[in-house]
């Protein structure tokens, strides 16, 4: 296949609609999507190097972050059909030194995450040889019996890619060049070895500021060999999707053992699960500097979809926040467009920042952040003028804050009634737990002066799911935590709270139209001036009430 771009048919223009419209709003990267083995869309989106004006295109390289898992977890299988590596063999077959308490530990372990490691021992791109990463991650204590818990670990899979090295002979990226990527076709795929100097590598964004790539920071990094960081194009990726779907680099046996789930839905590097669309093979991944990719693959209906960005979205955007859009697209539900604005509208934004007050006391605040027009609704009144309710969704939401906010004050006195009685998979709790203390318990802050519910708002991932959003005030500074509702139950903690904002780009001196990418929800904005000319006053959606009492505060 060539990587020049592709919009194929009635769905793939559909698809670049969504795609072009969320770009103003935020979103650079590529999408590829594929059906039957034939592409819909392959194209890029937004700027690849800003300052440059360098674009994204299909051909671009971006990062695959934790998606290199699955890379790690085909170079063991094809040693394993080599007859060098077994999967039940205790680590300390191919590993020196193990200690005792590790000596359990199974190559099958380290592939399905259930090894009871950590998830690291050190920052992503630290100076780390092999030797010295292997003797860190075994010094460190385990976190659970081998066999029992799923605890992912990028620790152990950079185990798996020292035993890569140890087994064959050969550098961990020349093994999977050579066994891998040269059989599957892919030129552009790696650390080090392919010739990047003809080929745009993508800059990571977050906001405004430029966090430059991978290429431009020294190797070897050890912390991330194995687990993540491989370079790649969305049109290597549908390379090697073709490959694994014949027989042509893993036989069927070995791509059995790579595709059976043990513990929490994981396979060897991959996720496999069943999904409203059927059995969905998949991963994805991502680091703090702004790269995100996701992968995914719809067995039952061969739909392959391929995601990377290089800007992240205040902080909280991920390729996953589009991915269910996207597969909504593909099997034909409705999706929430952004409205069509005008990004090259000159406007003044000065005259509209401010804080806009309801005559409930909630606020809609207006702020220019990360080059962007901003709408954050504070308060729960305000949320839910943003977001309105979805059927019976938010009648719930004051009662959800204050469980929430219950929950976070009995973890700050090891109380944990509450939170054991509400959650939705009890075989959960230990790790939801860890969680929420590490969060909670910031000791370097001070005493706790107040816990308070920053509101209930719709959850990106799950149909039918409120997240609500707590933060706990310390002496010197806050922490905020989410709760992710559904049917009644606790379903999930999240990493990154969302916040109730839209982004805002004009579609004329002024209206805006507003959109979020994390919630996938839009609105349209109106400001409204005075007898003088100045910005008095807002209104959401048109709203008479909003327009009545929604005033500038000063």
């Amino acid at each position: 296949m060539s990587e020049v771009q592709v919009v194929n048919g009635e769905l793939g223009a559909k698809l670049d609609r969504y795609m072009s419209r969320i770009t103003p709003f935020g979103f650079s990267g590529a999408l590829l999507v594929a059906k039957n083995g034939k592409v819909l869309l392959t194209k890029g989106y937004g700027m690849a190097v800003r300052e440059k004006g360098v674009p994204n295109t299909a051909e671009t390289v971006f990062c695959t972050g934790s998606i290199t898992k699955q890379f790690t977890a085909a170079a063991v299988m094809k040693l394993w059909m080599k007859g060098k590596v077994d999967t039940e063999d205790r680590v300390g077959v191919y590993l020196p030194d193990v200690p005792d308490d590790k000596s359990l530990v199974t190559v099958h372990n380290l592939l399905t995450h259930t090894a009871g490691l950590g998830d690291s021992v050190g920052d992503d791109y630290e100076v780390l040889s092999r030797d010295v990463f292997v003797r860190r991650v075994l010094n460190e204590p385990l976190l659970s019996k081998p066999g029992t818990i799923y605890e992912y670990s990028n620790a152990g899979f950079g185990l798996l890619a020292a035993i890569v090295e140890i087994v064959s002979g050969e550098s961990y990226e020349e093994f999977l060049h050579e066994n891998l990527f040269v059989p599957a076709g892919m030129a552009f795929t790696g650390y080090r070895l392919p010739d990047w100097s003809g080929k745009v590598v993508a800059d990571w964004y977050v906001g405004e500021v430029n966090n430059g790539n991978s290429l431009g920071k020294p190797f070897p990094h050890w912390n991330l060999v194995g687990n993540g960081g491989i370079l790649s194009t969305t049109g290597d990726m549908f390379k090697w999707h073709v490959a694994l779907k014949d027989d042509s680099i893993l036989s069927p046996e070995a791509k059995e053992k790579l595709f059976t789930p043990f513990l929490n839905d994981y396979a060897y590097g991959w996720g496999v699960s069943q999904s409203e669309y059927g059995k969905l093979i998949g991963h994805d991944g991502g680091n703090d500097l702004g790269a995100t990719a996701d992968f995914r693959w719809f067995v039952d209906h061969d739909v392959a979809t391929i995601i990377f960005s290089n800007r992240a979205y205040f902080h909280g955007f991920k390729a996953i926040l589009l991915r269910d859009k996207v597969a909504g697209l593909v099997f034909g539900r409705d999706v929430s467009v952004p409205p069509e604005v005008d990004d090259t509208f000159s406007v003044d934004v000065s005259r509209f920042l401010g804080s806009y007050r309801l005559t409930s006391g909630d606020l809609f605040r207006i702020s220019y952040s990360e080059g962007m027009l901003v709408l954050e609704a504070i308060g729960q009144n305000a949320i839910g003028m943003l977001f309105p309710a979805e059927g019976e969704r938010f009648l719930d939401a004051e009662r959800l804050n204050r469980l929430s906010v219950e929950i976070c004050e009995g973890v700050l006195k090891d109380d944990y009634s509450g939170f054991e009685d509400v959650l939705k998979d009890i075989d959960t709790l230990d790790r939801k737990r860890r969680f929420v203390e590490g969060v909670l318990r910031k000791r370097e802050l001070g005493a706790v002066k107040k816990v308070e519910a920053v509101g209930s708002l719709p959850f990106w991932r799950r149909e039918g799911a409120v997240e609500t959003v707590v933060q706990v005030v310390f002496e010197g500074g806050a922490v905020s935590l989410a709760f992710v509702w559904h049917e009644g139950r606790l379903w999930g903690i999240p990493g990154s709270p969302d916040k109730p904002l839209l982004t805002l780009k004009p579609v004329s001196a002024l209206r805006f139209g507003g959109y979020s990418l994390n919630l996938s929800r839009g609105a349209m904005v109106d400001f409204i001036v005075g007898s003088e000319g100045n910005v008095v006053a807002l209104a959401v959606n048109g709203g008479a009430e909003a327009k009545k009492n929604c005033r500038l505060t000063l």
